[in-house]
């Protein structure tokens, strides 16, 4: 064997060496490192209601959706919004003042509680025809960048 020779023996040994030094160096990298994980959307739990500030800081509705000369019904909300002219936007309470059922329709006729056929004016909320003698209730609004929220 000449001097530039390498033994079989320090050929092994070196490989091993070098393996044990790598497998150290991907163990401390690897621990090292933060593990990221990956962005999760979440989406809303529709059994949970938005808080009242989520629902204010959203409004009602925006001016746009609610027709000229008809109204909205915004059950979750408990509102009928209506705009019997252009830019004028008034609420309601969905409450019918004859037994208390929800509205729950706006026909050519105006705003019906199907309970009892009553029939409010989507014009300022008065009774259009009974068995309800009395008005809808006044909910307090105010618009703002094209948005109606409650007072």
């Amino acid at each position: 064997m000449t001097e530039k020779s390498i033994s079989r023996r320090k050929v092994v040994a070196s490989f091993g060496a070098l393996s044990v030094v790598g497998l150290i160096g991907a163990c401390s990298t690897e621990s090292a490192q933060e593990v990221v994980e990956p962005a999760v959307e979440q989406t809303p739990d529709p059994t949970v209601e938005p808080s009242p500030a989520e629902v204010v800081a959203a409004g009602l509705i925006s001016v746009a959706e609610i027709p000229v000369g008809g109204a909205v019904i915004l059950s979750d909300q408990k509102v009928v919004v209506t705009q019997p002219t252009p830019g004028e936007i008034n609420a309601y309470s969905v409450t019918c003042t004859h037994q208390g059922c929800p509205v729950s329709q706006i026909s050519d006729q105006g705003i019906v509680c199907a309970c009892h056929n009553s029939i409010f004016s989507t014009q300022d909320g008065s009774v259009l025809s009974g068995p309800a003698t009395r008005a809808l209730d006044v909910v307090e609004i105010f618009v703002e960048n094209d948005q109606v929220f409650k007072s």
